[in-house]
């Protein structure tokens, strides 16, 4: 009887101790995790670092060749402090121990004056002429005279009449050619012809 009542007691201590040892290997796993992970993150940083190193490390090797160009192309030069007082002596005066304000030049400026110059003697003066009115005078004032209107006159050319056209001469028709008949010689006239002009030839 004895056992059958630890029974359960054994039963829930064993599942409090499954249950307890699962508990430590989550938490086993979730340190490893984060260790990971902060692992990782320091060897992003440390990949980060060597980037700007070997970035840092070849600008220095090129700095010659960096100095060369920035004097041939650029030509881009450290500040300087005439670039913001004219000399050492202003420079000195804004000096906390001169007694001055900071910010306050101790050169005053002169103020211009608010006078006008008066003008040279050799210079002309332009006066504005007064021109009086024609009907203030006791001179009577005569209207102006309209003239009249020029008429001109233009003379109308009427076009002249158009030339009438010539008849055309009528083609008079083609002679039919006659044919007249031409008797032919015989061949004892054509050798009487030939001898004849033998003769002449050999009395040449």
């Amino acid at each position: 009887m004895i056992t059958r009542r630890l029974r359960p007691i054994g039963w829930v201590a064993g599942v409090a101790g499954a249950a307890l040892s699962f508990y430590l290997v989550s938490l086993q796993v979730a340190a490893e995790r984060a260790a990971l992970e902060s692992v990782e993150h320091r060897i992003a940083v440390t990949q980060r670092d060597i980037r700007r190193l070997e970035t840092e490390f070849s600008a220095r090797a090129s700095l010659r060749q960096l100095e060369e160009y920035n004097n041939e192309v650029l030509a881009l030069a450290a500040p300087k402090v005439g670039q913001y007082v004219p000399s050492g002596v202003q420079l000195a005066a804004y000096a906390p121990d001169a007694g001055g304000d900071i910010g306050q030049p101790v050169a005053s400026t002169a103020l211009a004056s608010a006078e006008a110059a008066p003008p040279p003697a050799n210079r002309p003066t332009f006066r504005p002429a007064v021109v009086q009115d024609a009907r203030t005078d006791g001179a009577p004032v005569i209207p102006a005279v309209k003239a009249p209107p020029l008429i001109q006159t233009v003379a109308m050319i009427e076009p002249a009449p158009a030339p009438m056209a010539k008849p055309k001469a009528q083609a008079k028709p083609a002679r039919t050619p006659v044919v007249q008949k031409v008797a032919l010689l015989d061949d004892a006239s054509i050798g009487e012809i030939a001898r004849a002009a033998a003769k002449e030839a050999k009395g040449r």
